[in-house]
């Protein structure tokens, strides 16, 4: 970072501290870090690629959780991004309305401290299992900073 070139339009004070902080301190926001390893941020974005199609209505009650959902008519399935950013694990109940029948849900959880870069690592699955309306609310426990991503999807026979 210049600091005369930002000197143009911010004041003396400012640019000074925007080369200070981009010029001399470490920064740990990328998704690689120095080594060219990838960091935890790389695969949120990675799964983050893998919502296709149109965005569906998906609510919270909890402030804390946050979530997305997808339809992708193409391939006849839904995604769906769950996390939080807390220090404490969230409690979740998932309440399937308005899907057409019985769908399979497959979990997987990004495990930020995995040791590696492996997608298998760092994606890990948590078991598949069905997702109905008819059915009672799933509730379960998303870690510390928990990320889950679900792929929900009509049952197809082996």
């Amino acid at each position: 970072m210049d600091r005369d070139r930002f000197a143009r339009f911010f004041s003396p004070k400012g640019a000074s501290f925007m080369a200070a902080w981009w010029n001399r301190m470490p920064q740990y926001d990328g998704l690689f870090d120095y080594q060219n390893n990838v960091r935890p941020a790389y695969f949120t974005f990675k799964l983050m690629s893998r919502l296709t199609g149109d965005r569906r209505p998906v609510e919270s009650s909890d402030p804390a959780l946050h979530a997305f959902l997808t339809y992708d008519e193409s391939f006849d399935l839904y995604s769906l991004p769950i996390w939080h950013y807390y220090t404490q694990p969230a409690q979740v109940r998932l309440e399937a309305a308005g899907l057409a029948g019985a769908l399979v849900a497959k979990r997987r959880f990004l495990d930020a401290a995995a040791p590696g870069a492996d997608e298998n690592l760092r994606l890990q699955p948590q078991g598949d299992f069905f997702v109905d309306s008819t059915k009672p609310p799933m509730e379960w426990t998303l870690a510390a900073f928990g990320v889950e991503f679900w792929s929900l999807e009509k049952h197809r026979m082996q």
